[in-house]
């Protein structure tokens, strides 16, 4: 996932820089195509790091998990032994508190922040790629418009 994710995020800084130097609309639309793939695929990459250094700074503070690669696998396979598909899987009362915060930022982002002032950024995003001549991305940006202003 590092790898993956070190490019997307050199996508993302490097298609500014290349944009006015593409003359070919193919050459445009392949590289919308990547800043479009980018632009999604970074917030995945970041949550992946995120949980990699939550999980390296709990393997850390625990002396019990600080053992050799093989041993551990090891461990992991008496425990899956032991305990069945439980003692291997995360537990279920993390991930049910982590669906309702997840639930509950989504309701109060949705109350709280105003949906016009976001939409009128949109437009003014939308016209910025237009002039730069890109197509996909304004089209997305235009039909989030639409589904902003139909629901």
């Amino acid at each position: 996932m590092t790898i993956p994710g070190l490019l997307a995020i050199a996508t993302l800084w490097a298609t500014p820089r290349l944009w006015p130097t593409l003359d070919r609309a193919a050459e445009r639309l392949f590289f919308e195509k990547i800043l479009i793939a980018a632009v999604l695929a970074v917030p995945l990459f970041l949550l992946t790091w995120l949980i990699g250094i939550y999980d390296a700074g709990r393997v850390s503070l625990d002396p019990d998990k600080k053992e050799r690669l093989w041993n551990r696998m090891k461990y992991a396979v008496n425990r899956l032994r032991m305990k069945g598909a439980r003692g291997v899987m995360p537990r279920l009362e993390v991930f049910l508190m982590l669906i309702l915060f997840l639930t509950f930022l989504f309701a109060y982002s949705y109350s709280y922040f105003p949906k016009r002032f976001y939409a009128d950024r949109l437009e003014l995003l939308q016209t910025a790629f237009s002039e730069k001549g890109m197509v996909l991305i304004p089209n997305l940006i235009g039909r989030t418009l639409d589904r902003i202003s139909g629901g």
